[in-house]
């Protein structure tokens, strides 16, 4: 667990040197984030809908759940039927929703990694130009080209290790909260479980 954590901190300060050269302006990080957290919520809202869909088509009852009072509120007096129909459709809704927040998030972020990646190449390149003879003399043609090609792939590949980190805790989060909503009981077993699982890895 401690590499773990050990990791991500690298990550995150790999980040921070890079930042200079990932073009992030206020509006790109507000869609980044507005995308993220909509996938996030899409995707936390499907499966709340489905177990819905479960319950009523295998005839064990929404047992008087908010997401069913709420149908019956929109359709009063509708059958089983009709409202399962209502949950499946929701379903599908829920599922587009949360490919296509998921589809811009990645393509945005998928631009902002190209022209970072463009940006520290050019510096890279300005400062080899300026650069004594000796560093070509000690290093190989092979070695400079795996440096503009690999390694600053990788250096800009932080930003999607962090993205996707930063994705998948609040997808936790999310089912956390929906699951205190059920029962704290059964929230605060599973947290302290997860400590203990976390702690043993």
């Amino acid at each position: 667990m401690r590499n773990s954590f050990r990791d991500i901190w690298n990550a995150v300060r790999a980040l921070v040197r890079l930042r200079p050269f990932i073009p992030l302006t206020p509006w790109s990080s507000a869609i980044l984030v507005l995308t993220m957290g909509l996938t996030t919520v899409m995707e936390v809202a499907a499966v709340g809908l489905l177990a819905q869909l479960l319950n009523l088509v295998l005839g064990t009852g929404t047992g008087g759940s908010r997401v069913a009072t709420l149908a019956l509120r929109l359709a009063p007096g509708a059958s089983t039927v009709t409202l399962a129909m209502m949950f499946a459709a929701a379903v599908v809704l829920a599922i587009a929703l949360k490919n296509a927040s998921s589809y811009a998030n990645t393509t945005l972020l998928a631009r902002i990694e190209r022209t970072a990646t463009e940006n520290v190449r050019r510096v890279l390149f300005a400062r080899l130009q300026e650069a004594p003879l000796e560093v070509f003399e000690q290093h190989s043609s092979a070695a400079l080209s795996t440096l503009f090609v690999e390694e600053t792939r990788r250096a800009v590949d932080c930003l999607t290790v962090v993205m996707g980190l930063a994705q998948t805790v609040g997808t936790a989060a999310l089912f956390f909260v929906g699951l205190v909503w059920i029962s704290p009981f059964l929230a605060g077993a599973t947290l302290i479980a997860g400590a203990a699982v976390g702690l043993l890895v």
